[in-house]
């Protein structure tokens, strides 16, 4: 894995730009209601809403691409 805030191997300055937090070029985010989407029956059957969990009460939810280099970084072998 090549993670960091430059490619190995080269020049400096040939950065990603995913060097922080919350730079919205570097975030997905995730409809709630696509990542529940789950009918019973193939396709659908019309007017189907999908269910998430009581616990759920954001509309979207977001992954943060800087996050998940460091935790890769973090655990990839040196």
């Amino acid at each position: 894995w090549d993670f960091g805030t430059h490619q190995l191997g080269r020049e400096a300055s040939n950065t990603s730009g995913c060097n922080a937090p919350n730079i919205p070029a570097f975030q997905i985010n995730n409809p709630v209601n696509q990542v529940f989407w789950d009918p019973t029956t193939i396709p659908a059957a019309a007017g189907y809403v999908p269910a998430p969990p009581p616990a759920v009460a954001l509309v979207n939810f977001t992954i943060d691409l800087y996050v998940v280099q460091q935790v890769v970084s973090d655990y990839q072998a040196n």
